[in-house]
């Protein structure tokens, strides 16, 4: 049995070890298949501030209690090594533009917690444990039913083809699988695509010696007449403590 994965970002790796956590990986063929070209940005070097520059994708980003409990069920090393490489969140401080404070939100009880990490750090604690054979750098551009059998057949950017059983879609919010599923009649347009609702996010990381007079633990989030701004730090001190490390977001 041939399954593949569309998209080696966080959900494609996670549903990867997923499917080996729970024995379905024995006697299958499993294949990741990611578009993007490989970046070296380990969990270690992204202590180092320098590391992050315009070829990562993404800023940071929140898991929440949830989450790392996904995590932890997944795997407590996992678990483990995502919290050391993040910064643990136990407060929202929510303030006005004008400085006024206008809560102070615990994230929850005293094993409630979340943890602030860059995406590109994050995925790449993932990729850690899936090995490199399972990893295809290749572009899927469509999904269709393949002749005869009715199963779902990959088509590449170089036009090639690839039959398989099952697909998991893990392709982001432009996916290709996304449009084979709920394409109309004329297939060049689908069903179901995103729609840009006026929402612009920016986002990026600083060295957290610029937040000056932020405890750690907190992220803070000022609230405008039509936006709002976030910050706080993503990384831990070296020596493994609660202490911030080098960079913020």
């Amino acid at each position: 049995m041939k399954i593949a994965i569309i998209g080696g970002g966080i959900p494609g790796l996670s549903q990867y070890l997923f499917l080996q956590k729970v024995g379905l990986l024995r006697g299958r063929s499993v294949t990741i298949y990611e578009a993007r070209e490989a970046q070296d940005h380990s969990a270690a070097a992204a202590a180092d501030f320098g590391t992050y520059n315009s070829s990562v994708i993404g800023a940071s980003i929140g898991l929440s209690s949830t989450g790392l409990r996904v995590l932890k069920r997944l795997d407590i090393e996992l678990h483990d090594e995502i919290l050391r490489a993040g910064h643990v969140i136990r407060t929202w401080r929510m303030s006005s533009a004008r400085g006024w404070t206008l809560a102070n939100l615990p994230v929850g009880g005293d094993d409630e917690r979340m943890v602030m990490i860059g995406r590109e750090v994050c995925c790449q604690i993932l990729r850690n444990r899936v090995p490199d054979e399972a990893v295809v750098r290749r572009k899927v551009i469509d999904v269709s039913l393949a002749e005869g059998n009715n199963g779902p057949r990959l088509v590449f950017q170089d036009q090639t083809t690839e039959e398989v059983d099952f697909v998991i879609v893990c392709d982001g919010i432009w996916s290709r699988a996304r449009r084979a599923m709920f394409r109309a009649q004329d297939l060049n347009q689908y069903e179901f695509s995103p729609l840009y609702e006026g929402l612009v996010g920016v986002g990026g990381f600083v060295p957290s010696s610029k937040l000056q007079g932020t405890p750690e633990g907190e992220m803070n989030v000022v609230l405008g007449a039509n936006g709002f701004f976030g910050y706080g730090y993503t990384t831990v001190n070296a020596q493994g403590s609660s202490k911030a490390g080098d960079t913020a977001v």
